[in-house]
């Protein structure tokens, strides 16, 4: 069993998914189970009796993790198998594999976004400080703790953050959305430079926001971020299908941290 599968099953015990199957995890599916077994033997009759809610074609719960489970978790989790062709060369999916998060495709318009330097930023955002609008967040958001009703961000920002966590809202749900602390907002305009830099942050411009900052510090990387857990696939491929990119994809740390630019 991955860790892609243990954080799945983690998540649907109501615990926090670490993809590492420790005492919590054992105790959490022996509960739910109503069973006394070892961790390992437990997590796997949960899996078992998850997978015989979601369908009606029945498999034996056994605690035996063989080639039928195995195939039967991987559906529940990915929802269907990805199509596949040798002409077209490599599949990107947006599935996370080998127990990692993987790059999601970008829509081709994002080829008319900014680069990230003042001078693009200037001319499409408008000077820091400028063109905000108000955000009403489409699901319950908490900010340090305390209920977040609305943001500020750019106005050539809000189609696409509204599309993208809608988006959030309608494949997850309030419930999931609280257990994976997607509703932890972090902030978005502040009129700074990068950390440690020259060049103008896209918070600047109110065309950054991050998400979770207390689990996704800025120097945190695989597998300490939260975000960075093959369970947070989703999340990522409805952003970037969004236009947005998230810096722990692409250079490795800030896992926090999505933008809208080039």
């Amino acid at each position: 069993m991955n860790s892609t599968e243990i954080a799945f099953l983690q998540h649907k015990l109501g615990i926090y998914p670490t993809g590492i199957i420790g005492r919590e995890t054992g105790k959490a599916a022996n509960k739910a189970n109503g069973s006394n077994f070892t961790t390992k033997k437990a997590l796997i009759i949960f899996a078992q009796n998850l997978i015989n809610k979601s369908s009606n074609k029945q498999i034996m719960v056994d605690g035996i993790f063989g080639p039928i489970t195995e195939a039967r978790l991987t559906f529940l989790i990915v929802g269907k198998l990805p199509d596949r062709s040798v002409e077209n060369g490599p599949i990107v999916t947006g599935v996370a594999t080998a127990g990692e998060i993987v790059r999601p495709p970008r829509p081709d318009w994002i080829s008319d976004l900014p680069r990230h330097n003042a001078a693009e930023l200037n001319r499409y955002y408008g000077k820091p400080g400028t063109n905000h609008e108000k955000y009403i967040w489409p699901f319950k958001m908490y900010y340090a703790g305390n209920r977040s009703k609305t943001t500020f961000v750019n106005k050539r920002v809000l189609p696409h953050l509204d599309k993208a966590l809608c988006g959030v809202l309608d494949h997850y749900g309030q419930d999931d959305i609280d257990h994976l602390m997607l509703n932890d907002y972090s902030g978005c305009y502040n009129n700074r430079n990068v950390r440690g830099g020259r060049k103008r942050s896209t918070h600047a411009y109110a065309a950054g926001i991050d998400f979770c900052s207390s689990k996704n510090r800025l120097n945190m990387r695989r597998p300490e971020a939260l975000f960075s857990k093959p369970i947070y696939q989703e999340y990522f491929n409805i952003m970037y299908a969004n236009g947005f990119k998230n810096l722990g994809i692409e250079y490795g740390y800030d896992w926090m941290h999505f933008q809208l630019t080039r």
